[in-house]
């Protein structure tokens, strides 16, 4: 009967050392993991610098889609909407700063959309009871 016992207490400590191990490795892989969510931004934007110095059609396209990927990750936040404004303005300027600086022209899509409400308006569905 003791044998059974210091068995078991011998095969809890290995799968508590093995648990443990376990989310060591699962906690070290979370960079790799939230970059492959969320995308590699520095790798995004070498990518637009690229496009832009070969002068490549889909230049324009890619430009839009980068934008339009930051400005819904805004919209998609869980936040008070005075803070979704705020982000949002600050991407805004940051986009049309970038643009400027590099000479790109920026998307015809967005020039008007230069606050959150009328961005999310335009494209971001929100439950409201007007349409309801």
């Amino acid at each position: 009967m003791d044998f059974i016992i210091i068995l078991l207490y011998i095969a809890s400590i290995v799968l508590s050392i093995l648990l443990i191990v376990k989310f060591w490795t699962l906690c070290s892989n979370v960079e790799a993991i939230l970059e492959k969510i969320n995308g590699n931004k520095e790798s995004k934007m070498d990518k637009l610098l690229y496009l832009s110095a070969t002068k490549s059609p889909t230049f324009d396209k890619e430009l839009q889609d980068m934008i339009y990927s930051d400005f819904m990750a805004v919209a998609r936040l869980v936040d008070y909407p005075e803070n979704k404004s705020e982000k949002y303005a600050n991407k805004y300027d940051i986009w049309v700063k970038r643009c400027e600086y590099y000479g790109w022209s920026f998307p015809e899509v967005f020039t008007k959309l230069n606050s959150y409400d009328l961005f999310a308006k335009q494209f971001y569905f929100m439950a409201n009871e007007d349409i309801m």
